[in-house]
């Protein structure tokens, strides 16, 4: 199982025998999605699931939760990144003050968009 996720999310370096301590921060991320991804849920609910990792890592990421959608997991994706929200979405759901100001299919918007829901919000 290590090696197979070892894999599919390009850890580095490709080690099973590593400490995830170890490891850094994008890979540790990786590390954690995994195991949550072996457990096949039908929903997967991440909060900020890239925060602190770099480019590279965030785009291993992002492609890793577009395969699994493909599959037909749900992805309830929390992010306070709107080019993350971009990147994975299909729809988008704009919050302010808990309460919903915009739902939207991510192929039909832009980030201006969602940008000008968040200053349309009440106050």
């Amino acid at each position: 199982m290590a090696h197979r996720w070892i894999a599919a999310l390009n850890l580095q370096p490709p080690d099973p025998a590593k400490a995830v301590r170890q490891l850094s921060g994008g890979n540790q991320q990786k590390v954690l999605l995994g195991k949550w991804l072996e457990l096949r849920p039908r929903v997967l609910i991440l909060d900020e699931p890239t925060v602190g990792v770099d480019v590279g890592a965030k785009a291993e990421i992002y492609a890793s939760l577009r395969a699994e959608r493909e599959k037909g997991m749900a992805i309830l994706v929390v992010s306070s990144d709107l080019e993350e929200v971009m990147a994975i979405a299909d729809r988008v759901v704009v919050m302010a003050e808990g309460r919903i100001v915009r739902t939207c299919d991510v192929h039909e918007t832009s980030l201006g968009d969602l940008v000008r829901s968040f200053s349309a919000a009440p106050a």
